[in-house]
């Protein structure tokens, strides 16, 4: 059974004002997520070091974005790659070698921490043009 994986983006820190666009219009916010932030990780996992490894390319083909659900006031989704063996090497720290140059363990959290700010941004924006679309 792969290991449970995933991350959390806290808000707290970005704009106070786009918390309350969140919960004034968390559908825009959770299809920014859906449509913008989780597109921006799997591309930088699969392009920015270290990468997703693969050798003949099963991994990266196993991406995955799924809709966002609601939990409360929080939007969840899954981002990231859908195979047996992903967790294993994503969390696989002893390796020093793989099959493809720049890989490496923690391809996906990394991306989700140096990224996190830009796809706030990106669903920030999508939520702006979204309600001005609508007025």
């Amino acid at each position: 059974m792969a290991a449970k994986t995933g991350f959390f983006l806290d808000f707290s820190d970005f704009d106070e004002g786009f918390d309350k666009i969140m919960k004034k219009y968390p559908d825009y916010a959770a299809d920014g997520m859906y449509k913008k932030a989780g597109p921006r990780i799997i591309a930088a996992s699969i392009e920015v070091e270290p990468r997703a490894p693969h050798l003949w390319g099963e991994l990266w083909k196993s991406q995955r974005i799924l809709k966002p659900t609601f939990k409360g006031e929080e939007i969840l989704f899954f981002v990231g790659f859908n195979i047996m063996y992903a967790a294993y090497q994503h969390e696989k720290m002893d390796v020093k070698k793989y099959t493809l140059a720049g890989s490496g363990p923690k391809f996906l959290e990394i991306k989700m921490q140096r990224f996190a700010k830009e796809c706030l941004q990106l669903v920030a924006a999508y939520v702006d043009k979204k309600v001005r679309s609508t007025k």
